[in-house]
């Protein structure tokens, strides 16, 4: 079946020194996990025995050692020449000795937000062997449990309709952290970035948008009338018991929308009487009503790329409360208007305890509770986190927030929007050029055929003027002529009048100056 080339280069390939690259590259391949071992073990052997040339066979050897060692995943990034480097930062894990795999647990816990079934998975390991380390790295301080981040997903699946997290427990570095990111640093050569963003217990991150203040104002003859302050809603109200400078916020029911709940409040005048109670009068004009958001509506990063679609689904919540204003208490409202220059803003959690720890000693030195990191972007301890390194971030649009929480794909995002960009203008150019090129070829033309009717006039007036100046040369030239002519004739006609000479006998000239009837001649 095989002749003996091939032979003699399989028997190469086993016995010589190639056979250490052909190790090597085998383990690199079943490196992966103890269930792989069977299948590349197979895979290797059938690419030795499957060949049927020396030629084909150095073909598949070279592929092996040039293929990935882990399955390419598919992505529709636009990134493409840019690989994840969490595959290739985890295989100082795969090779690391059994003793030292309780730090690689704590690096997969800690940077890659992993849980203990992946982590099992990852590195080939049984899940009692992961959950020994757990509890080893916890036992001795290396990482901590961290019980008010569960609650504070807990409380995000409460309230949004995403689900954050599947996973109860989450776990943060612990404070003797600074040792074993040392024991890390000395098993592993290097160390991958995070293309996927989790924070502990495998919870991905959420955009929270809050803050969300607003004013209705009352068109001409918008407030609600007698015959509506008898309708049933209007009992319904809670009205408080005190008074701001003679104004008070009558606080209506709650009303459900797409983004959330509204609250709504009603500003009215109101009168203390001798009793103690209230007489309530007017609405507060132009801006009788006001809604708040009291709840954070929770996004993920990915709608938060699309920053149109999420002003859009806020302004669909705020004239559907508006609406409901309308209806349940006979007001005529106008269009919103913000309280502040922002309309809302836009909140990412992120674990970065280094940065937790710079929050607190601003708080502590300066008093402030939010701490400007950057242009539109200040940090806090929103959700009582701050004491277990996560740090709340308040942004000015939800692009901001998204940048925080998930850095590549908003790179991707943009890259793929200047690529597109790109394209648009790459197309504009194309046509552009096209009509520069027709322009340029009609106008070529144009010139062509206004430079030939051009000359055609032009030699048409040479010649035409040639002419004419030709004939008004000869006729001066003849005139000219014609007179001299006269002159001399009237010069001689002149010189020659009343002289009448006596002809001698002898004169033979050709004029006679005698009388016809007296000439010699006539005689004879």
């Amino acid at each position: 079946m095989f002749d003996s080339k091939t032979k003699r280069r399989k028997f190469e390939l086993l016995c010589s020194t190639n056979v250490f690259c052909l190790s090597i590259l085998f383990h690199r391949l079943v490196g992966q996990s103890n269930k792989g071992f069977t299948h590349n073990q197979c895979r290797l052997k059938r690419m030795l025995h499957n060949a049927t040339t020396a030629d084909e066979l150095d073909f598949r050897v070279r592929s092996l050692d040039n293929s990935p060692a882990t399955p390419p995943k598919s992505s529709v990034s636009c990134m493409n020449g840019i690989n994840d480097a969490t595959g290739d930062a985890t295989w100082w894990g795969m090779s690391a000795k059994p003793s030292d795999k309780v730090w690689v647990v704590y690096y997969l816990l800690t940077e890659r937000a992993m849980i203990a079934s992946r982590i099992a998975e990852e590195l080939g390991l049984n899940r009692s062997t992961v959950s020994r380390h757990i509890k080893k790295l916890d036992k001795e301080q290396y990482i901590k449990r961290s019980h008010s981040f569960e609650s504070h997903n807990k409380r995000i699946e409460a309230t949004s309709n995403k689900s954050v997290t599947g996973y109860s427990k989450a776990y943060v570095k612990g404070p003797r952290s600074a040792e074993a990111d040392i024991q890390v640093r000395r098993v592993a050569n290097q160390e991958g970035v995070r293309a996927e963003p989790t924070l502990p217990g495998g919870a991905k991150p959420m955009i929270d948008i809050h803050r969300v203040d607003l004013n209705l104002p009352a068109l001409d003859n918008g407030l609600p009338t007698s015959v509506h302050m008898q309708m049933d809603s209007w009992k319904r109200v809670e009205h408080p018991e005190k008074l701001i400078r003679g104004w008070a916020h009558v606080k209506g029911e709650p009303v459900e929308t797409s983004v959330g709940p509204w609250n709504v409040y009603f500003r009215r005048k109101g009168e203390y009487l001798e009793d103690g109670s209230i007489k309530w009068g007017e609405f507060c004009l132009p801006n009788p009503v006001r809604i708040t958001l009291p709840e954070r509506w929770w996004i993920s990063p990915d709608e938060c790329l699309d920053e149109d679609s999420v002003y859009q689904k806020l302004n669909a919540g705020i004239f559907e409360v508006s609406t409901a204003i309308q209806k349940k208490y006979g007001f005529k409202l106008g269009l919103p208007k913000q309280k502040t220059s922002q309309l809302f803003e836009a909140g990412a959690l992120r674990y970065d305890p280094e940065l937790a720890k710079q929050v607190k000693d601003y708080r502590t030195s300066s008093g402030k509770g939010m701490m400007p990191i950057a242009d539109g972007i200040t940090a806090d301890g929103s959700h009582d986190l701050l004491k277990d390194g996560f740090v709340h971030l308040d942004c000015e649009t939800p692009l901001q927030a998204a940048m925080q929480t998930h850095p590549t794909k908003v790179l991707d995002h943009l890259l793929k929007e200047g690529m597109e960009s790109m394209e648009q203008m790459r197309k504009v150019a194309e046509e552009t050029v096209v009509t520069i090129e027709e322009q340029a070829v009609k106008s070529s033309d144009s010139i062509q055929n206004n430079f030939e009717n051009h000359m055609a006039t032009m030699v048409e007036r040479m010649m035409n003027s040639f002419n004419e100046q030709f004939e008004n040369h000869l006729q001066r030239f003849f005139d000219r002529q014609n007179q001299r002519a006269e002159r001399i004739m009237r010069e001689f006609q002149d010189r020659l009048q009343g002289v009448d000479p006596a002809l001698p006998e002898t004169q033979t000239d050709l004029f006679r100056f005698a009388p016809e009837n007296e000439w010699p001649d006539d005689d004879m």
